[in-house]
């Protein structure tokens, strides 16, 4: 081969090879570019991906504490809510409860409503039936007038008008047509007849021990004086009936009756008057006598019997 040819074909190869050196030189630089660029960007996604992952994790951090939050604020309402459904219950218990006491005070109440309405029923009853009695009376009745206060009584011993009725089975015992507080002064009690008299005074006796205090008992004391003087005096007349008739011992016996019963009415002294004028018809001196001392000691304020 020639020399210069050589010459030309090294120069050849070394500018081939100076040619590729530079041709990966430059592949080189880019590739470094390239792999700058490619490191660049991992390193700035890296980058963003750390800030938007810290955003996140920021983000969740809060919605964590906001969960936080909520979920406590969810615990505060649902305890809230058992309080309030514990208070609900509790009131519904209480509402049930005073349903209960209500319906059992409308029953009880009904019960009392009843029981007052028959009360009143039964005292309705009752007043008709003292009414009936008076009626009865006033209509001259009076055998009916006290069987029906005995009826009374009997049925209703503790009634609040029983001073009342018992007062006028006293009159109608009497058999008394005037009004009741009219006084005595127009009829001879003496007159009637004197088992009547005497039961009438044991019932305005009674009247007054078992009523002291009712409206009635003024006018049953009194009836009762006036029944006493009544009794005297019937006894009295009917000594004076013997005593006319020349029975002298029947009218002693009457006679000493007003004494020993009847001493503290004025009759006693006409009783032993008579008695002792019963005696001188008998030609009884002493006991005469007797009697008549008894008069003066009477009069001088000793109370005395004469002996029988």
């Amino acid at each position: 081969m020639r020399p210069g040819k050589k010459t030309r074909q090294r120069g050849g190869d070394n500018s081939y090879w100076t040619s590729y050196s530079d041709m990966m030189a430059g592949m080189l630089f880019v590739f470094a570019l390239i792999l700058f660029a490619a490191v660049y960007q991992l390193v700035d996604l890296q980058q963003k991906k750390t800030v938007e992952l810290q955003t996140k994790e920021a983000q969740l951090s809060t919605q964590q504490s906001l969960l936080i939050d909520q979920e406590a604020e969810l615990k505060d309402k649902e305890e809230l809510l058992a309080a309030t459904t514990l208070a609900l219950q509790q009131q519904q218990q209480e509402l049930d409860e005073n349903r209960t006491a209500l319906t059992s005070a409308q029953e009880s109440l009904s019960l009392q409503q009843s029981k007052i309405e028959e009360q009143a029923a039964l005292l309705a009853a009752q007043q008709a039936q003292i009414e009936l009695i008076y009626a009865t009376w006033k209509d001259g009745d009076a055998p009916g007038a006290v069987q029906a206060a005995d009826r009374f009584l009997q049925t209703y011993p503790n009634h609040a008008n029983a001073d009342y009725v018992m007062y006028l089975k006293a009159l109608a015992t009497l058999n008394e047509t005037d009004s009741w507080f009219n006084k005595l002064a127009g009829e001879d009690l003496a007159e009637r007849d004197a088992n009547a008299s005497r039961e009438a005074f044991d019932i305005f006796k009674e009247l007054v021990m078992r009523y002291p205090d009712s409206r009635f008992t003024p006018e049953a004391r009194r009836r009762m004086h006036g029944l006493v003087l009544a009794q005297a005096e019937h006894e009295l007349k009917t000594a004076r009936y013997y005593f006319v008739r020349n029975a002298y011992v029947a009218a002693i016996e009457r006679a000493q009756r007003v004494v020993r019963e009847f001493q503290n009415t004025p009759m006693r002294d006409d009783a032993l008057e008579l008695i002792a004028q019963s005696y001188e018809a008998l030609k009884l001196t002493e006991l005469a006598a007797d009697t008549r001392r008894i008069i003066e000691l009477n009069k001088n304020g000793t109370i005395a019997q004469p002996s029988r």
